[in-house]
């Protein structure tokens, strides 16, 4: 390249700039066929063209190649580091609650072990308390029959008979008592495992909440991710859109486009267009140029159909 073509003004760059792109896109008309498969007309066209510098053109198409790659990688590296984030937050939240759950737990089995404690003392000071009582009945009864035979032997089978029935109140009145200490030992038990069952159920009520509101949070991710995916594509296909003549501000086509997971079109239409011809082909074109389209961040995200409105901005 020349000097005097290194340092050409802006305004003759810009049109050399716009007679390539005519240049491509009349090149382009030739490589595609039509979608309709109807019959086409030859026509005969006459082209004006501008030379131009091949090598100042590449170098432009290049640079800006560049910046569109630089600029996907920086929106991938983002949407990663937001991927982490959000992943440390349920690791971190998983942390809390396994720590809770463990806490509860450990009061729970401290709680239990008092009880018994305090059980085992309480039984342990009834036993106590009724074997000083039967050694105090015994002296007395001892006393009394010491007395008894000291009185006169004649009452000693009365006295015999009065002592056997007093032993048979006695027992049943120890019976009585075992029969409500039994009773007392089934009520605790029975108290025991209904807490038990509470304490499970609740345990299973938490775990299902717990799941419902993951399963939720998931879903408000993958909305969120899609949401932005879908807006990838049409960001990059308004980049490579070129603006013909007669363009208004509220003209409108709708997209709808069949891809592969790797982004490459399957098929395309582009229909309820507001505006001319012209605008319907440019938004056709970028279409094709945008192959192929960004790739969904992840595979619950990609959606082989997408569909949206594109208006000239």
């Amino acid at each position: 390249m020349s000097e005097r073509q290194r340092h050409l003004p802006g305004s003759l760059a810009v049109a050399l700039l716009v007679n390539a792109a005519a240049i491509g896109l009349i090149f382009v008309g030739f490589q595609f066929t039509d979608r309709d498969l109807r019959p086409a007309t030859p026509r005969v066209e006459s082209i004006k063209a501008t030379v131009v510098d091949a090598g100042e053109l590449q170098r432009l198409d290049e640079a800006k190649r560049l910046e569109e790659e630089k600029a996907r990688q920086e929106e991938q590296a983002r949407l990663l580091r937001e991927q982490e984030a959000e992943r440390q937050r349920q690791v971190e939240n998983e942390r809390e609650e396994k720590a809770r759950r463990k806490a509860e737990s450990q009061r729970l089995a401290e709680e239990k072990r008092e009880a018994q404690q305090k059980k085992l003392a309480e039984e342990k000071r009834l036993v106590e308390e009724q074997r000083q009582a039967e050694i105090k009945r015994q002296r007395e009864q001892q006393a009394e029959q010491e007395r008894i035979e000291r009185e006169a032997t004649q009452r000693k089978v009365e006295e015999k008979r009065k002592r056997e029935v007093a032993e048979a109140k006695a027992k049943k009145v120890e019976a009585e008592r075992k029969a409500a200490e039994a009773r007392r030992h089934k009520e605790e038990e029975d108290r025991r495992l209904a807490e038990q069952k509470r304490l499970s159920e609740l345990q299973a009520a938490e775990d299902a909440e717990l799941r419902e509101a993951e399963a939720r949070r998931r879903e408000t991710e993958l909305n969120a991710l899609r949401l932005r995916y879908a807006d990838s594509i049409k960001a990059r296909i308004q980049r490579l859109w070129r603006e013909p003549a007669g363009v208004q501000s509220e003209d409108r086509c709708v997209i709808h486009v069949t891809q592969t997971p790797t982004g490459y079109i399957q098929n395309f239409q582009v229909t309820r267009c507001t505006g001319n011809q012209a605008f319907r082909k440019s938004v056709e074109d970028a279409v094709r140029r945008a192959e192929p389209l960004p790739k969904a961040p992840s595979p619950d995200v990609f959606e082989r159909e997408v569909r949206f409105t594109f208006a000239p901005e």
